[in-house]
């Protein structure tokens, strides 16, 4: 498609270069014959046969592409005044404001897409950071666990302590009240 599309643009360059060089060239002839400030008719019969019918095929594709031109210009009025012409308009433009609406939709689906991919690609990061907190949990419940055993530990030693205590404090009652 694109070769295509470059293989027009080549025709059309060479056809502007050919349509060019056939001004210069009508040009070159007509100074050299000294047609510039003359009268045209005079100038018409110093010409030479070939140059006649030069200036002639060229009248007559003038002619042609102004015919040609005529002939778009009535093609579209009547198409602008035809209704169905403006009904296919309508539906040209409906249609082209769907395609636009699912183009938009589409970008924003590949946009959707592009951010699901980057949390594919990010998750197994996610999982090693979770798999992390999750031992940072556990070490963080087991010193508490270790902190707990530990006041536990510390209250039954006070406990007997404060029993002894106790115990003493009724020897002590006791051997005073035997006294």
């Amino acid at each position: 498609m694109l070769l295509e599309k470059r293989q027009l643009e080549l025709e059309e360059r060479e056809l502007a270069l050919q349509e060019q060089e056939k001004r210069q060239n009508i040009f070159k002839s007509s100074e050299k014959m000294g047609m510039e400030g003359k009268d045209n008719a005079d100038n018409y019969q110093n010409l030479t046969y070939a140059e006649r019918k030069l200036l002639q095929s060229i009248v007559d594709e003038i002619a042609t592409q102004t015919g040609l031109e005529l002939e778009l210009l009535q093609a579209f009025e009547y198409n602008t005044n035809n209704e169905d012409y403006k009904k296919e308009q309508r539906l040209l433009t409906k249609t082209l404001e769907e395609l636009r609406e699912k183009k938009d939709n589409l970008q924003k689906l590949n946009e959707i897409r592009g951010k699901v991919e980057a949390l594919k690609d990010d998750l197994p990061n996610v999982e090693k950071n979770l798999r992390e907190n999750k031992k940072l949990t556990l070490q963080e419940a087991s010193d508490y666990m270790d902190a707990y055993k530990k006041d536990i530990k510390k209250l039954k030693e006070n406990e007997e302590y404060l029993n002894t205590i106790a115990r003493n404090y009724q020897e002590k009652k006791r051997g005073k009240g035997a006294l």
